[in-house]
């Protein structure tokens, strides 16, 4: 596993993005099944949790979502 890291990347524009990023398994894993499952229930569309908390509970951001990137080696 890699150290943390953070980048910060500065533009002029209406709305700021903010991205939490956490190493996955490799493609093909099993545990890439569970970690899909884990996404789409967490943040897939605007009924999903971390959405609903997000921007309709806490009012903070204008859209949230979250997801499994399995990349090939």
């Amino acid at each position: 596993m890699t150290s943390p890291s953070r980048k910060v990347m500065e533009s002029d524009v209406q709305n700021s993005t903010v991205m939490v990023v956490y190493p996955g398994v490799k493609n093909g894993e099993s545990d890439g099944y569970a970690l899909d499952l884990l996404g789409n229930v967490l943040g897939a569309g605007s009924s999903s949790r971390l959405y609903r908390q997000m921007v309709y509970t806490e009012q903070f951001a204008t859209s949230a979502g979250a997801y499994n990137v399995a990349l090939k080696d």
